[in-house]
């Protein structure tokens, strides 16, 4: 599995090291806090904007990397993901740093 962040996508996007053909056929985990959480915001933005078939958007607001309560930590929310953990190919990650 490779990791990709956010920025990292785009700028591979804009570089077009990443071809939309390629794109359609990864798997994408998309982890974020409330800028993602909501149908609208970024993640589904990404997905809809790319044409993403095998894209999930785990997003929660208030989540981050270092949240104590485990409902909100990136780590817990992906490996509560229900899907095919072995067809996922890149997790993007956007926010989350917390207090």
């Amino acid at each position: 599995m490779r990791r990709i962040s956010y920025n990292k996508l785009w700028k591979l996007l804009i570089d077009r090291k990443l071809k939309k053909k390629d794109l359609l056929t990864r798997h994408f985990l998309f982890v974020g806090d409330s800028y993602g959480d909501e149908s609208g915001e970024w993640a589904d933005l990404i997905i809809t904007y790319l044409g993403l078939t095998h894209a999930t958007n785990l997003c929660v607001g208030g989540a981050s990397f270092r949240a104590s309560d485990p409902t909100y930590n990136f780590l817990t929310q992906i490996q509560g993901y229900t899907g095919d953990k072995t067809l996922i190919t890149d997790i993007v990650v956007c926010g989350g740093v917390g207090r």
